[in-house]
């Protein structure tokens, strides 16, 4: 008799324990859904920021190969988006600088965020002025580089028009 009330005991414990296992498991699928609709909603903001802007954002490794890049970046160098991820640094600036180039990026390289003039080379092979600021950032643990590039060809034609039309007005 003790023994079959022992084992209804043993029986009424497991199912204690069993619901308070169901209980945590219901919980930590509430905090999953929410991480992941918190994760979705900031992929979509850094979609958002990156497709929004006409600047090329790339993410680089240190050694300056494309990892990702947005439509804008892609379209200023002449490629698609899946032509872009792969691209080294060499590719994207004329030979003779390509020669020049570090082999590998470290923070006294980065810009640290500020914009800097250089030149780049587009698909077709055509020079272009661009600003280019770069900063080495973490990901999951991995070193990396943030670029931003900006097309700076069409203020380099009006810049060159202003200082035509001020050495007319100083001719006069």
């Amino acid at each position: 008799m003790k023994s079959k009330e022992k084992t209804k005991e043993q029986v009424i414990d497991e199912l204690v324990k069993l619901r308070q296992q169901i209980t945590e498991l219901k919980k930590l699928n509430i905090k999953y859904q929410q991480i992941e609709e918190t994760l979705h909603e900031s992929e979509e903001k850094y979609r958002i920021l990156s497709e929004a802007t006409t600047d090329c954002i790339l993410i680089e490794t240190v050694e300056g190969r494309v990892l990702e890049c947005n439509t804008a970046g892609a379209k200023m160098f002449g490629y698609n988006k899946k032509d872009m991820i792969g691209l080294t640094i060499a590719d994207r600036v004329p030979e003779e600088f390509a020669k020049k180039l570090p082999k590998v990026i470290s923070k006294k390289e980065a810009t640290q965020g500020f914009f800097v003039p250089r030149i780049s080379k587009k698909k077709d092979g055509t020079i272009f002025p661009i600003e280019i600021a770069t900063k080495i950032i973490n990901i999951r643990g991995k070193p990396r580089l943030i670029t931003c590039i900006r097309d700076i060809t069409k203020r380099k034609k009006a810049e060159k028009k202003l200082k035509k039309a001020r050495k007319m007005c100083a001719s006069l």
